[in-house]
């Protein structure tokens, strides 16, 4: 897969670049781009030498790649909290959350350190609920907070779309 290496603008505020997702202001640091919320698609297909295998079980049991090619992703809205913005895509496959990933967490300094284990912990109990009444993490009351919210944004797009 190639991705974008470099989108230059100028227009007197700067040299903005994008790389791999990341957009750079110059002289400041790197910020996330946030997906489109309420985007619909059908997820990438899985990597050479995997294939798609049905559902069954427990939710926790479709947390591989495979798993998410049966069903459809959507992006919720990015959330800004204090530290950094937060963005949920979950898969869905007969009205389940199968898979669930953060497209944006709180990056830079203590923040990455946090988003490193609430991110999974958030994974984990989205699989498990499934539904945007996960609990906190410890630590990480701000990236919980916006993980609900853009879940629950994600879930609604859903819902709208019959999905």
């Amino acid at each position: 897969m190639r991705r974008p290496a470099l989108l230059a603008a100028g227009a007197g505020a700067g040299l903005v670049l994008t790389f791999g997702g990341l957009a750079l202001d110059h002289g400041t640091t790197p910020q996330p781009v946030a997906a489109p919320a309420g985007v619909v698609a059908q997820p990438p297909a899985p990597p050479p030498g995997v294939t798609a295998t049905p559902v069954t079980g427990s939710p926790t049991a479709a947390t591989g790649s495979a798993a998410t090619n049966a069903g459809v992703a959507v992006n919720g809205p990015a959330v800004v909290t204090r530290y950094g913005d937060v963005q949920v895509q979950i898969t869905l496959a007969r009205h389940r959350i199968i898979a669930a990933r953060a497209l944006t967490l709180p990056a830079g300094g203590h923040s990455s350190t946090v988003s490193a284990s609430a991110g999974p912990a958030l994974v984990h109990e989205t699989l498990a609920v499934q539904s945007a009444r996960v609990d906190a993490v410890s630590g990480a009351s701000y990236t919980s907070a916006g993980w609900r919210s853009s879940l629950q944004g994600a879930l609604d797009t859903a819902r709208a779309h019959g999905i």
